[in-house]
C-alpha cells in the first residue's frame, strides 16, 4: 500500500507541475508585448523639426523680416507650399501641428528631400530640421 501511495503522490505532484507551467505559459504570452512593432511602418528612426522663421525661432541663424531673396542668395531651396501638399505628407501635417513630428518608414521619400529647405506657407517661412533618435 505505501508504494501505491508513493505512485499516487508523484503522480499528483507531476500533474501539478504541468498545470503549473501551462498557467505560466499562458501568462506570459497574454501578457507580453512585442519590443519591435511587427510593421516596420511604425518604427521611427529620424524625427523632423519646423522652427517658424517668421516668428523669431531660429533668430541667430535668420534675421527677423528674413525675406525670399535673402534666403534664396544665402543657399537655400524655398518651396511654396499649401493645405493640399501638407495633406499629402503625414509627417509634415504632425509636425505642423506639434512643431516636430516622428518620420515613419512610409513618411521617408516624401520628407527627407525637405531636409534643410525653407517652406513658405501662410506667408510664413519654416526652416526644416530632420534628426536622428
Amino acid at each position: 500500500m505505501g508504494k501505491v501511495m508513493e505512485k499516487k503522490n508523484i503522480t499528483i505532484i507531476c500533474g501539478v507541475i504541468v498545470i503549473t507551467a501551462i498557467i505560466f505559459l499562458f501568462l506570459i504570452t497574454a501578457n507580453s508585448t512585442p519590443i519591435i512593432s511587427s510593421s516596420e511602418d511604425k518604427v521611427a528612426s529620424h524625427f523632423v523639426s519646423l522652427f517658424n522663421i517668421s516668428a523669431g525661432e531660429e533668430k541667430f541663424i535668420f534675421n527677423a523680416n528674413v525675406t525670399r531673396e535673402e534666403l534664396v542668395n544665402n543657399g537655400y531651396e524655398v518651396i511654396t507650399i499649401n493645405d493640399t501638399y501638407i495633406g499629402e505628407n503625414p509627417a509634415l501635417s504632425r509636425a505642423f501641428e506639434d512643431g516636430y513630428s516622428m518620420i515613419y518608414h512610409e513618411d521617408r521619400e516624401s520628407i527627407f528631400p525637405l531636409q534643410g529647405v525653407i517652406l513658405e506657407y501662410g506667408g510664413n517661412f519654416y526652416h526644416v530640421l530632420i534628426g536622428s533618435t
